[in-house]
């Protein structure tokens, strides 16, 4: 068991963190403001650690994804941290048709792909307006019992939503609360498959912990907004989420680098949207790197619809040599995003280790290109192959590297998790994909 405070944990990154050749474990919790990096030591041992070593100076509040790139360049690793992101610091991103409007939009979508009368769109919409009324909180007083005609299409969950919400909060007996339990079964009589979690009341929690006592052992965290933390030579990080144009895209779940374009920068594609609130859902948000900062490309990139996005997977499904994405979006259909016009052409570089971990998680890849021979800045990118980040995704393991207008690689260099280090000098590499192995 890793100690710490428990959180509603939906993003782990697994990283060297502290630069010292040590594979250590961040966690991201939605809500507590619990986010912590455990920094381990050799042979797997975890090291006592106060506050101040935590490497980054602040995280994410309501913590959905983390990953982690190289985005300028300067071979330092980079993290993203995604949340809740409308407006932090400047004017947020806007709902782009009314609220009805947006629903019958994403209904309309599906339906021209499943092949749906206008009834089935019609009814589609309602659907999600029924329950957005309920997350919303529209729909019922405190402690409704939801039994107004209007009110019946989604009574169940009305009806839930509103005594849960309301009985399960601070003030219940964390031994277990009978008084809240028989108010609940009163109140959900007339809706028996809900009235069984009830129990729920019944069961012992371990309390609240309360903010002082967070706010003792963990970082400080960012209510709105999401962060860029920019690695420095020193071991340090500076968040550079407005500086680079990259704070409030939305409603923020998986966001991962990636060189979309492959012109040798990595790029951010963020997946935003809430279905329990679709009629608020934006577009996902596809930043684009110029090598300052971030410019929002989502609609030169093809990223404008609204269909709410929890997670995405990237990877070459028809095997052209660039990134495509397959967003899963929770209900009825996968939307497949294939990259067909990048910039340059690109580089995969495939790990297999006969005396560490089978696919070198962990290790970093470095490749070096028009005739430079030593890791800088300059003509070089860096990878790290890892199998972890994001929120409810995953990628495939290795590594990409988009080369823009290079004419050839020059320098391929592998350090291993253990510290080893593989260099390879290709003739006549420009692109395709290779694997390296170490015996």
């Amino acid at each position: 068991v890793l100690p710490g405070v428990p959180g509603q944990t939906l993003t782990m990154l697994v990283s060297d963190f502290d630069g010292d050749a040590i594979l250590d474990l961040f966690k991201g919790d939605d809500l507590a403001g619990t986010d912590e990096t455990l920094l381990f030591g050799p042979h797997g041992t975890l090291r006592e650690t106060s506050v101040q070593d935590q490497p980054m100076p602040y995280h994410t509040q309501t913590s959905m994804s983390y990953d982690q790139g190289d985005w300028n360049n300067d071979l330092i690793d980079d993290f993203y941290g995604a949340q809740i992101a409308t407006s932090l610091d400047g004017p947020g991103r806007v709902v782009p048709q009314g609220r009805n409007r947006n629903l019958h939009l994403i209904c309309q979508q599906f339906g021209a792909d499943i092949g749906w009368t206008a009834d089935q769109i019609n009814a589609c919409a309602r659907e999600l307006l029924s329950i957005d009324a309920i997350r919303n909180g529209k729909a019922f007083d405190p402690f409704s019992s939801c039994q107004d005609p209007w009110q019946r299409r989604d009574r169940a969950l009305c009806a839930a939503f509103s005594f849960t919400m309301n009985l399960e909060d601070k003030h219940r007996n964390p031994d277990g609360d009978r008084a809240r339990y028989a108010a609940c079964r009163r109140g959900l009589a007339h809706i028996p498959e809900i009235q069984h979690y009830c129990r729920s009341l019944l069961t012992p929690t371990m309390g609240r912990i309360r903010r002082q006592e967070i706010e003792a052992t963990h970082r400080p965290t960012l209510g709105n907004g999401n962060i860029l933390m920019t690695g420095r030579a020193d071991g340090s990080f500076r968040d550079m989420g407005s500086a680079a144009g990259v704070r409030a895209p939305g409603w923020s779940w998986n966001s991962r680098f990636a060189d979309l374009d492959q012109d040798g920068r990595q790029d951010l594609l963020v997946a935003t949207g809430m279905w329990l609130n679709a009629a608020a859902s934006m577009t996902n948000v596809f930043y684009h790197n110029d090598g300052e900062g971030f410019s929002d490309a989502t609609e030169a990139f093809g990223f404008t619809d609204i269909v709410p996005s929890y997670s995405y997977v990237m990877f070459d499904y028809d095997r052209d040599g660039d990134i495509d994405i397959v967003r899963d979006n929770a209900s009825m259909r996968m939307i497949v995003h294939r990259n067909d016009r990048p910039a340059g052409r690109a580089l995969w570089v495939n790990l297999r280790d006969g005396i560490g971990n089978r696919l070198g998680i962990g290790a970093r890849v470095y490749v070096c290109t028009d005739g430079e021979t030593r890791v800088r800045p300059g003509r070089c990118q860096m990878r790290v192959i890892k199998a972890s980040g994001g929120y409810m995704s995953s990628d495939p393991v290795a590594a990409h590297f988009g080369l823009g207008d290079a004419r050839e690689v020059s320098l391929i260099q592998i350090r291993w998790p253990d510290g080893e280090v593989s260099r390879v000098r290709p003739a006549g590499l420009s692109h395709g994909e290779i694997v390296v192995t170490r015996r």
